[in-house]
């Protein structure tokens, strides 16, 4: 639901706003690891060209990156 969700939001944003840049953060990595190994951002990687980011709010792993990574892209595009 979490991705499907995601997905129609990043569809919204690139409606109103073409061509800005989209970075998704996926939070709480502690309780998140998928047991297969999957890789549940890959296809929104795919679909919007957009880096997915594991963070946690709680301990502040990788909120830093996320921010950068968002900073970088908004430079890039000149957005």
């Amino acid at each position: 639901d979490t991705l499907d969700s995601m997905r129609r939001t990043a569809h919204t944003f690139h409606s109103v706003q073409p061509g800005r840049p989209i970075v998704f953060a996926f939070n709480k990595i502690d309780l998140s690891r998928r047991p297969d190994g999957a890789d549940i951002g890959a296809a929104l990687i795919d679909e919007f060209a957009g880096p997915v980011v594991r963070t946690n709010a709680a301990t502040g792993e990788a909120v830093r990156s996320l921010f950068r990574q968002l900073g970088q892209r908004v430079v890039d595009v000149g957005a």
